[in-house]
């Protein structure tokens, strides 16, 4: 079964540490510098399990 743009953002939400100019972004999907490209991504995967 091919994941969703909505399964791949919940993916990215398992506590991971992601650090943007020695400070920790918390929840990268929610982080302006990461958002959009997480966005752009999970539509990528819902063109794909169409």
């Amino acid at each position: 079964m091919i994941k969703t743009g909505a399964q791949h953002i919940e993916m990215l939400r398992d506590g991971r540490q992601v650090y943007i100019n020695g400070q920790g972004a918390g929840d990268v999907t929610a982080h302006p510098a990461f958002r959009q490209t997480i966005r752009s991504v999970g539509a990528l995967y819902d063109f794909q399990a169409r």
